[in-house]
């Protein structure tokens, strides 16, 4: 987890976005695809651009790769959720032989993120990527990758404008959700004057911004807060500190079991508030919660004060992210995902930076 000794010389991993705006100017048929367990960035990316095409006499379908195939519940307030469509149903159109013209996948970093509908990469004739992960593996005919975007609602608007296409209050609700959760409410480092100078523009669209607000952290159940009081109770801190002493960062870590949000009656999504309300500790420089999918596999769930890059370290696990919250899925036990995330960071105190004195 060596941190890098500098900026990167470019931002931007890939930029085929010349050639992503001829191939939506060409397309008539036209899938979007969210990762799965989709985040307001991911789907919000995905039913922005989802309202917008139309103007262009475009037929649009929007999915996400999870099975069940479930909307998490923070995110039902979003426009344009008419558009959805589950997976088996595009799944079963083609193996009946239909192909969309053009396949879009927003804010996912590698192919594994498309779930259960990852045959559709493979039979879409050009499939385009949105996205703003440092961890993007390459995947894609076509993709815009630039790291330094504040989400990938931001590469959308972006590319609406390269299109000639009007915002709404619909399209602005979609592009701020992604925007206002990936900055972290506006209080990450990847905020910079255009951040706001977006997040203006997306207000004058007449937007109810302090219901998006509400809707994406507020709107919880008394069950959800409950069982939130039970995974902070049994919080962990761990300290790191390397053999001259010097103190590591200090990591905070919980766990929340399938068995603990079915006492509750939750699904899993109402889990991803812990790690909000986890990372505001003094203590927590990285923060992680494991919570336990229904089949029993652990979703890993990381965020950073900023020191540390966990999207480097989800990657490392075929996860993804970026340095202030990123995550992956495993079957290991909880003691050995937290062995390894200790491990990480002991590594990370151990190896000086360079140029430092041996």
């Amino acid at each position: 987890m060596t941190e890098p000794t500098g900026a990167p010389a470019t931002t931007v991993l890939r930029d085929d976005s010349d050639g992503i705006v001829d191939a939506v100017r060409g397309a008539r048929d036209v899938v979007l695809l969210a990762h799965v367990g989709p985040d307001a960035d991911a789907l919000g990316s995905a039913l922005a651009l989802g309202l917008a095409l139309p103007a262009r006499a475009v037929r649009v379908q929007v999915s996400f790769g999870d099975d069940p195939f479930a909307l998490p519940e923070s995110l039902g307030f979003l426009p344009g959720l008419d558009l959805l469509v589950p997976p088996a149903e595009l799944l079963e159109a083609v193996d009946a032989g239909w192909r969309p013209d053009l396949l879009v996948v927003l804010d996912s970093s590698s192919t594994d993120r498309a779930g259960v509908l990852t045959p559709l990469l493979d039979a879409a004739p050009v499939t385009a990527v949105l996205d703003h992960h440092v961890s993007y593996t390459g995947f894609g005919d076509l993709a815009w990758v630039d790291v330094a975007s504040p989400s990938t609602t931001a590469l959308v608007l972006a590319l609406l404008d390269r299109l000639g296409l009007a915002l709404d209050a619909d399209v602005a609700t979609c592009l701020y959700a992604g925007l206002v959760t990936d900055t972290g409410g506006f209080r990450f480092p990847n905020t910079s004057p255009d951040t706001h100078r977006m997040a203006a523009r997306l207000l004058e669209q007449g937007i109810q911004h302090e219901e998006i607000s509400r809707r994406l952290y507020d709107d919880v159940p008394i069950a959800a807060l409950r069982l939130m009081a039970e995974a902070v109770l049994r919080a962990e801190v761990h300290d790191h500190v390397a053999p001259c002493g010097t103190p590591g960062p200090r990591l905070v870590t919980t766990t929340v079991s399938a068995e603990d949000r079915a006492r509750h009656g939750l699904p899993l999504d109402v889990a991803e508030r812990i790690v909000e309300a986890l990372r505001a500790a003094r203590e927590a420089e990285v923060t992680a919660v494991l919570k336990q999918e229904d089949g029993g596999a652990w979703r890993v769930s990381l965020r950073s004060s900023g020191g540390i890059d966990v999207g480097a370290l989800a990657s490392r696990h075929d996860g993804g992210g970026h340095r202030f919250a990123a995550g992956w899925t495993s079957w290991a036990p909880p003691e050995e995902i937290v062995a390894l995330l200790r491990t990480a960071l002991h590594a990370h105190v151990d190896s000086p930076p360079p140029g430092a004195p041996a």
